[in-house]
């Protein structure tokens, strides 16, 4: 059985770092609607264009430690069983069907860790936000002169087609346009009209519960790590980005799909596959999930210890040598999927 989140109001954040995460506080169990984004998974197109590469992707796939599953169950001798959800940063009504070990959990656990205890507040996490404009404003410089100027044209066209400027944006640290640049425009229209992004509807029945709250890190922390990315690395991602062939809506449908088959592992693969800088998406990925995720795991641990604890975060923290998946059991867990 699948259950729903979903929630009836929204407040817009002003920053575009917490735009994925950031929405009102009121969460209810209701209908879904019909999926209405018009993007298409990307995969056939993959295997027709680039057979070797999907060839490729697919073996990559296969070799991501615990690359398949957004539930697992924590256990230890003595200590009550705890559980760990993947989640991702949409309002899809999809993805706000929740497995029912996530949906019965919340009968029963003493202590939600997400990856922002803030996450329930969108106001607090931009005040703290505005606290550190060195962390997301380029100081002594402008993009464009981070770029060479056909890159500085590729890059203000992109921008153009979003409806925004190079002026506007030309102060702005590479990491933050990359992320205001992650939503679809049906994504926003979702938003827009009330859905809340699954982490955000997960924290606020936790709250409704009564269930505490925990941050496995602050939203300085969260900056800190996308500011340590370098410029040069992040404008090389952000660029991928708008050189793919593929819509924003159909790589955000590709996503939802390979979620829904709890398959991580094939995410991970795919955002190597098509990464035309891949030492960038290496960089990229260390901060982003690699170094986070021995953070997440050191917080979360005196948690664990006491068991009865849900960790939701999000699932591409769960799988590889790395994730939290493999962290937690070199603390001495069982770890084993659930679906």
């Amino acid at each position: 059985m699948l259950h729903c989140f979903q929630k009836f109001a929204l407040r817009a954040c002003l920053a575009a770092f917490v735009v994925m995460l950031l929405f009102d506080r009121n969460l209810a169990f209701a209908e879904t609607d019909a999926p209405e984004c018009a993007g298409r998974s990307i995969l056939p197109r993959l295997v027709e264009d680039d057979p070797a590469g999907y060839e490729a992707t697919i073996r990559a796939a296969a070799a991501v430690r615990n690359g398949k599953g957004v539930v697992w169950r924590i256990e230890k001798d003595g200590v009550k069983p705890s559980l760990l959800f993947g989640t991702t940063h949409l309002s899809d009504p999809r993805v706000l069907e929740v497995p029912s070990a996530v949906f019965e959990a919340f009968d029963h656990i003493d202590t939600l860790i997400l990856e922002l205890k803030e996450m329930t507040n969108p106001s607090d996490m931009a005040l703290e936000l505005f606290k550190y404009p060195q962390l997301y404003t380029l100081q002594d410089q402008r993009l464009d002169q981070l770029l060479p100027s056909e890159e500085t044209e590729l890059l203000a066209t992109a921008l153009r087609q979003r409806g925004l400027t190079m002026d506007l944006l030309a102060r702005m640290r590479p990491w933050f346009i990359y992320m205001s640049m992650q939503s679809s425009q049906c994504e926003a229209k979702r938003r827009a009209r009330g859905l809340n992004v699954l982490d955000q509807a997960v924290a606020l029945k936790a709250v409704e519960n009564g269930i505490e709250l925990v941050g496995a890190e602050t939203v300085q922390e969260q900056l800190e790590s996308l500011a340590d990315v370098s410029d040069r690395s992040m404008l090389n991602v952000l660029l991928d980005l708008f050189a793919t062939p593929y819509s924003l809506a159909d790589q955000s449908e590709t996503l939802i799909q390979l979620y829904e088959s709890s398959d991580t592992g094939m995410i991970l693969a795919l955002l190597t596959e098509l990464a035309h800088d891949k030492v960038g998406l290496r960089e990229f990925l260390e901060k982003l999930l690699v170094e986070r995720n021995r953070r997440m795991a050191d917080r979360a641990l005196p948690y664990l210890q006491s068991g009865n604890v849900m960790i939701a975060v999000g699932a591409l923290h769960l799988p590889g040598d790395d994730g939290l998946i493999e962290l937690i059991r070199q603390q001495g867990f069982t770890v084993s999927v659930v679906e």
